[in-house]
């Protein structure tokens, strides 16, 4: 009788641990391709684009330029944009790409529902590398900036959200980079100055 148990105990036990085992498995697997969907994007614009980019940039004698400003989103997933910067002051420099959210055309007002755009804190909805929102740029230099924006999975309206993006640069060359960040570059600081004007991209749920 106890051999019974013990043999129907240690079933379920291997059950148990084959189950875990694949549900870890398809978990990591799922974490590592979403990851390296979002790092090689985020890193890179791929050569079509930034061939576009370039275009833009040297014809229309453009400081900043982006292909296609409007998208359409599902909800869940990420929207893709690309940045492409030309440098123009006569020396080299940084530059920083800040984006923030615009507004909507949504109505919220009359809804239970609280924009979560608005709602998500420290932009959790942007998602760009560090290396790609500041860059060093030479004179005439193009420099290709990457922007993921995520769109929420719940609580959005259907409508149109708009989102600003401006670019800066340092106004002097004795700039402390290891104490500033960039949220505190892409607030209203002295230090920096708007390069171009501020570019809107929009995303239609």
């Amino acid at each position: 009788m106890n051999s019974k148990k013990g043999f129907e105990l240690s079933i379920n036990m291997i059950v148990v641990i084959i189950l875990g085992v694949s549900l870890m498995i398809v978990g990591i697997t799922m974490f590592y391709d979403g990851y390296n969907k979002v790092v090689d994007l985020r890193e890179n614009v791929d050569s079509d684009t930034q061939a576009r980019l370039n275009a833009l940039m040297t014809s229309g004698d453009s400081l900043l330029a982006i292909p296609f400003t409007k998208k359409e989103g599902e909800r869940g997933k990420p929207t893709d944009f690309d940045l492409g910067i030309n440098n123009e002051l006569g020396v080299g420099s940084e530059f920083i790409t800040c984006v923030d959210y615009s507004g909507t055309s949504a109505d919220y007002s009359g809804s239970p529902l609280v924009d979560p755009f608005e709602d998500m804190v420290d932009k959790e909805w942007l998602l760009i590398s560090p290396v790609a929102q500041k860059q060093t740029l030479l004179d005439n230099e193009h420099g290709f900036v990457p922007i993921r924006i995520m769109v929420p999975k719940r609580n959005l309206l259907k409508g149109q959200y708009v989102f600003n993006i401006v670019v800066k640069y340092p106004i002097s060359d004795s700039i402390n980079w290891d104490a500033v960040s960039v949220n505190s570059i892409c607030s209203p600081n002295p230090s920096f100055e708007q390069y171009a004007t501020t570019q809107k991209i929009y995303i239609t749920v």
